[in-house]
């Protein structure tokens, strides 16, 4: 039997120990008075001890006696607070003696009328799950143990792993950023308004160690944060940042996700993988200044897939399908070159040419200019590896036979609008327009495709939806209009009487707007913004209940009601 603690004075009286009570034998309490029924709570003089210690059958406790039991779960934390600094447990010194709610960060609250006192971190909600009708202040909550309330035992021990979390997070770099993270996350809200701001921050800066800290933060959040609409590959990029600790690597994946973050339409679909510290020595024969970086998504496609600009990195051993290839099937080029499609002609004599006429099934040529000198012509569902980030546009693709259309887009003859890749001059045959996916027109049937100039956005961006709601937003605002060729940054030519809001899509409901002077989104000489305009659009966007993020300083951007709820 465990003696009992006594003489130490508690709250005025002697206080003999520590005991539990027969409605919780969880909870312990500290009893000052005399033996048996003389025996009161420091917290509460109507709480009596347990019947079997006011017979004496059962000794009082001390403190650390009444933590070791396996079924205590909580000491009183007004008893505790009242209690002599000899009469605290070792956890409680090294908390410098603050009671639970402190230790953990917490406020009182209560729930109705009931007649339990719960923890809240303060969201309107108890750490035990319920919504709260009122906080306590301290006198409240005193009054509630004075009259004989409880503490809720679900709050209480959500409050102890809280408190322990914050004990370890304060000697712990490590553990204390595991801490802010669970408060952040606690928040889906909170982790959303972290993550962007993250992936902002990402597309703001190039430096490895500042990006390989985001891609680790990032990753930890995205578990957390609303995913709906973010492109396959950007959720393969968070689950590798959150396997490795490559430095280098996890920059890539970062440099990466920010392209993604602001040109989602160039996401890679196909069967991806990574360049990280093992994948990389496949490349060790690979020219440097074409060797795939770390971090770099690099993808596998059916030789018909590979679109103009795509670097072809390697072809994959015989046997291997896009379905079942991978990295170790990788036959790496020394010398990878960049793609531009076109179909396979078997007039052509070159080395690749001929040996390609053997071949059952279709045959697609990947480009003509090879560092072999020679075609380099596959099956046409023979797997390739490919680095694909920004695809080339089609106007900038080089035809070997003959130039490329003028205009990006053409109209052919079954009405339908598609991309043309380039043109065929063929002895005896009428020149063709060549389309992506390796179509052939006869250029005679084939014209171009002008958009006209309007209001608002570029043409290309006018029917997406984001567009259209930011438009109704700017309904009475002087509009800029302007072509898809128009370049407001200043670089290349521009309208300079386009004057007005400019709505530019980024995707998952997030919009930029600028306000073009002159044709221009920031002063000529100065390079400045026209922070006057920029503040009146973001207040009409504010007004009609969107999201606008602070850290912006050359436009506004806005998250649609519906995105950023």
């Amino acid at each position: 039997m465990v003696e009992a603690h006594s003489n130490h004075e508690g709250n005025g009286n002697d206080m003999q120990g520590w005991a539990n009570t027969d409605s919780n034998d969880s909870l312990f309490h500290a009893f000052t008075g005399e033996d048996g029924a003389s025996l009161r709570a420091v917290c509460n003089g109507r709480i009596r001890p347990a019947e079997r210690h006011r017979r004496g059958d059962c000794g009082l406790l001390t403190a650390e006696a009444a933590r070791a039991l396996p079924f205590t779960t909580h000491l009183c934390e007004r008893c505790t607070a009242k209690a002599d600094a000899p009469a605290k447990s070792t956890a409680d010194a090294t908390a410098d003696g603050a009671p639970l709610y402190k230790r953990a960060g917490l406020r009182h609250a209560a729930v109705g009328r009931g007649r339990r006192v719960h923890y809240s971190r303060g969201n309107d909600d108890t750490l035990c799950g319920r919504a709260l009708t009122a906080y306590l202040d301290l006198d409240e909550a005193a009054a509630r143990y004075a009259r004989g309330d409880e503490l809720c035992t679900r709050c209480m021990l959500a409050a102890e792993e809280l408190a322990y979390a914050k004990s370890l997070a304060a000697a712990s770099p490590v553990t204390r950023a595991a801490a802010e993270l669970a408060e952040i996350v606690a928040d889906t809200d909170e982790a959303d308004r972290r993550f962007r701001d993250a992936m902002d921050s990402i597309t703001r800066t190039n430096n490895t160690t500042s990006l390989s800290e985001l891609a680790r933060w990032t990753s930890s959040l995205w578990p957390h944060v609303e995913q709906d609409g973010a492109p396959r590959e950007f959720h393969f990029l968070m689950k590798w940042a959150a396997g490795t600790t490559h430095l280098l690597t996890l920059a890539g994946i970062a440099r990466r996700a920010g392209h993604l973050w602001e040109n989602a339409e160039d996401a890679i679909e196909g069967r991806v993988f990574l360049v990280d510290a093992e994948t990389r020595t496949l490349f060790a024969d690979t020219a440097p200044a074409t060797r795939p970086e770390f971090g770099e998504v690099l993808v596998i496609v059916r030789a018909d897939e590979v679109r103009p600009g795509d670097t072809v990195l390697g072809a994959m051993r015989e046997g291997a399908t896009v379905e079942n290839a991978t990295p170790a099937d990788v036959i790496a080029h020394p010398d990878p070159y960049t793609a531009a499609p076109r179909p396979y002609n078997r007039a052509c004599g070159c080395g690749g040419c001929q040996q390609a006429e053997s071949w059952a099934g279709p045959v697609i040529t990947l480009a003509v200019e090879t560092p072999w000198d020679a075609c380099d012509s596959l099956p046409a569902a023979a797997p390739v590896l490919i680095r694909a980030g920004r695809r080339k546009p089609a106007e900038e693709v080089e035809a070997p036979q003959a130039p490329a259309p003028a205009d990006k887009r053409v109209v052919c003859g079954d009405g339908r609008e598609r991309v043309a890749i380039g043109t065929t001059n063929r002895p005896g045959e009428p020149a063709r327009v060549v389309v992506e996916g390796g179509a052939e027109w006869i250029a005679d049937e084939c014209r171009p495709v002008h958009r006209p100039a309007v209001a608002g956005s570029a043409p290309a961006d006018a029917e997406h939806p984001d567009t259209r709601a930011a438009l109704d937003v700017l309904a009475g605002t002087q509009l800029a209009t302007i072509t898809d060729e128009h370049d407001f940054t200043g670089s290349d030519d521009y309208d300079k009487t386009a004057h007005g809001a400019l709505v530019e899509p980024r995707g998952y409901g997030r919009v930029a707007v600028y306000w073009l002077v002159e044709g221009l989104y920031v002063t000529p000489d100065d390079r400045e913004p026209h922070r006057a305009e920029l503040r009146l659009l973001a207040a009409k966007f504010r007004a009609a209940g969107w999201e606008i993020e602070p850290s912006s300083v050359r436009s506004v951007f806005a998250w649609r009601p519906s995105a950023s709820a």
